[in-house]
């Protein structure tokens, strides 16, 4: 079953149906039965993330190859990330032909184009000064995290879903956007992998990517959390 939410503008439909069954263990063997292969050849059964992969592949979210393999550690490039989080809101319909150009450098693909301007639209998604998308650069876990929290957190507080934020720092100056971003999807529970890592100002280093992997765990995590609060 899906649950449509609609708060602010925005549409998420997400499944309600809980985690989706591990497959059977096939076979058996001088121990017992076969230890269950994992969800996809690259991804063990105990990989962590493994049941939102799966989970990730069945809703379309995030497909997986055509080889069987998901990738987990592939690196989501800013028009990847952004039809990732336009399929898990129900693909929203954007009439290319009549909306604005706002983007100089959408390319040919028309479900990344209209998934880069709905979430432009909504706020969640910025080009440069050049009015460019940059849809083929690897998205920073600090634009991700941004993208994450304009996008989610309306829906989740329009279904009771609110936690209180981390105290600001002992100083007192104010982080900015990247830092409360940061700071709301810790407290919800949604920062695997490297978006919780030290922001780049902080520490001096690149900024971090985001995986297909990690993608996947927070939006099953975000899923799962949506589930509870229509139930």
């Amino acid at each position: 079953m899906l649950a449509t939410l609609t708060t602010t503008g925005l549409a998420l439909a997400v499944t309600t149906t809980g985690s989706a069954p591990s497959p059977s263990a096939a076979g058996s063997g001088p121990g017992g039965a076969a230890p269950d292969p994992g969800p996809f050849p690259d991804v063990p059964a105990d990989a962590p993330g493994a049941e939102a992969m799966r989970w990730a592949e069945e809703t379309g979210v995030l497909p997986a190859d055509e080889d069987g393999t998901f990738a987990p550690d592939q690196v989501l490039t800013r028009g990847a990330f952004a039809s990732a989080l336009h399929r898990y809101a129900g693909t929203p319909e954007l009439p290319l032909d009549a909306a604005p150009t706002l983007f100089t450098d959408l390319g040919e693909d028309v479900e990344q184009a209209s998934a880069l301007l709905w979430l432009h639209g909504l706020g969640a998604l910025w080009g440069d000064r050049d009015l460019r998308a940059r849809p083929a650069d690897d998205i920073t876990a600090t634009e991700a995290a941004v993208t994450l929290t304009a996008l989610l957190r309306p829906s989740l507080t329009g279904v009771g879903a609110v936690w209180e934020l981390p105290a600001p720092s002992a100083d007192g100056e104010d982080e900015g956007e990247d830092a409360e971003a940061t700071g709301w999807l810790a407290a919800a529970g949604l920062l695997p992998g490297s978006l919780g890592a030290p922001s780049p100002a902080a520490s001096g280093e690149e900024p971090g990517s985001v995986t297909r992997g990690d993608l996947a765990q927070i939006l099953h995590q975000v899923d799962a959390v949506v589930a509870a609060a229509v139930a």
